[in-house]
């Protein structure tokens, strides 16, 4: 499947669970989700797509997960840092992300890399509630952070 078809397959993801995203999803050098002042870019790397159209796809609802963060200012919502943390703290040495992303998922947390940072357990909520995972073992704090996810689309919804 062309990375078109993908993207299109993303946005029709997001649509049907209510969700508009402003920013661009385009072919880039690195996954990655940036603002430029007001732009946003959701990039698509052509080496992730090879891996697989399922591991591009959900990759891609994680990095738009991103842009719903910052274009709706998730963050100034009262609860958040209290469920995610700041999104101000800094970023762990890459070892650490790794390390995070290898260790087993905490029941407060989706998935395992949503321990690397406040910003990665957002986007890796917003891809539970998006498509849907199965989760065993979940915390009342991650029950609260799913919650929170869905009240922001749902907000955002209203608004739109």
């Amino acid at each position: 499947m062309a990375i078109a078809e993908t993207v299109a397959g993303v946005r029709n993801t997001l649509r049907m669970k209510g969700v508009r995203i402003a920013a661009k999803i385009e072919p880039t050098t690195s996954l990655t989700c940036f603002y430029d002042n007001e732009t946003g870019t959701v990039g698509v790397p052509s080496w992730q797509v090879i891996r697989s159209t399922a591991a591009l796809h959900r990759t891609l609802v994680h990095e738009c997960g991103h842009a719903f963060l910052y274009e709706n200012n998730c963050a100034a919502t009262p609860g958040f840092e209290n469920l995610f943390g700041r999104l101000t703290s800094p970023y762990p040495k890459d070892h650490r992300l790794l390390w995070a992303a290898i260790t087993p998922r905490q029941p407060a947390h989706v998935s395992s890399y949503a321990k690397a940072h406040p910003e990665e357990d957002f986007a890796e909520t917003f891809t539970h509630v998006i498509l849907g995972t199965r989760l065993r073992n979940v915390s009342p704090k991650l029950q609260k952070k799913i919650q929170f996810v869905h009240d922001a689309i749902a907000q955002h919804q209203a608004a739109a």
